[in-house]
């Protein structure tokens, strides 16, 4: 990765940090109030994906408010966010089954589960969701 390449992974990564706070932190206080840590998952998720949208939309890739096909850009970063989240999920779970079931483990797990994730995560927002917005240059064909 050179250039603009790579200062867009690291926005990337940086949102993500963000959807792993707003993640975490749901999580964190769930668990903290009895909840299962299994099941919470389904509540955290989709509040850190939408989020994680909108900023890596309009911040990591740069696409422009006027720029048509928001819809369509959710849909798809939905749809390569939960295939993502199916394998963080597994890697979430497998670590928790060694580890007592507390915030701060349940946390932890979720680190680990973030990491597996990371990947194709990007490739997909890069290459699948956000692709058509970025010239060539831009895109990396060239690079």
């Amino acid at each position: 990765m050179r250039g603009e390449s790579l200062q867009r992974f690291l926005r990337f990564c940086l949102v993500g940090c963000f959807g792993f706070a707003i993640d975490g932190g749901l999580l964190y206080l769930l668990v903290s109030y009895g909840m299962d840590p299994y099941f919470v998952r389904a509540f955290t998720f989709p509040v850190a994906v939408s989020a994680t949208w909108y900023l890596n939309r309009h911040w990591a890739f740069a696409i422009r408010s006027s720029t048509p096909g928001k819809g369509r850009d959710y849909r798809r970063y939905l749809m390569v966010q939960t295939v993502g989240a199916v394998g963080n999920y597994l890697v979430y779970a497998l670590v928790l089954v060694f580890l007592s079931h507390t915030a701060p483990n349940a946390l932890a797990a979720l680190a680990v589960g973030s990491l597996a994730g990371l990947a194709l995560n990007y490739t997909g927002a890069r290459w699948w969701v956000f692709g058509y917005a970025l010239t060539p240059d831009q895109a990396g064909r060239y690079e």
